[in-house]
């Protein structure tokens, strides 16, 4: 598929559905993507449901959305409390590696290889080139982190994305 603002896929079981939504996109009563300002997009992630994937093409970024479980938060929590430092805030990323501990959000690339990351909901995120595993936090046992891209909140399910 051609890399274009606002190109939707979203993971639905096993299946891979795209959307070209040229900017503004509704999936199917799930995903809404549009033009915030001149440089920024938004998505917003209202009916998405827990342990639901969506992949959204803004410039030449590939970026992941990944609606955490209650499953994925606690064995997150569990595996990384002992190693957060800092007030709640700073805990919470140092946990979750991101800024709500619902929301992975990821640029759809690793620092190894510039093939896709494959989603299955028990495993995590695997490099579809060398078939390393990241967990929900996208954390590698080699030690890699997949980059987490500029974005904020706006609302609990709004997310905006600077563009170059």
């Amino acid at each position: 598929m051609p890399t274009l603002p606002g190109l939707v896929r979203a993971l639905e079981g096993d299946d891979e559905v795209y959307y070209d939504c040229n900017s503004v996109c509704f999936y199917g009563s799930r995903v809404f993507v549009s033009a915030f300002a001149d440089n920024e997009q938004w998505v917003d992630m209202e009916k998405i449901k827990p342990g639901q994937l969506v992949r959204v093409n803004f410039g030449d970024e590939s970026i992941g959305i990944l609606y955490r479980t209650e499953e994925m938060i606690n064995e997150l929590r569990e595996k990384y409390k002992k190693s957060v430092t800092g007030d709640d805030e700073t805990a919470q990323y140092q946990i979750f590696n991101s800024i709500k501990s619902e929301y992975f959000v990821f640029v759809e690339r690793t620092q190894k290889s510039s093939c896709g990351l494959k989603y299955i909901r028990i495993v995590g995120l695997i490099d579809s080139c060398t078939e390393e595993k990241y967990d929900f936090s996208g954390r590698s046992s080699e030690g890699e982190m997949l980059e987490v891209p500029k974005h904020k909140f706006i609302s609990n399910t709004k997310i905006v994305f600077e563009t170059e």
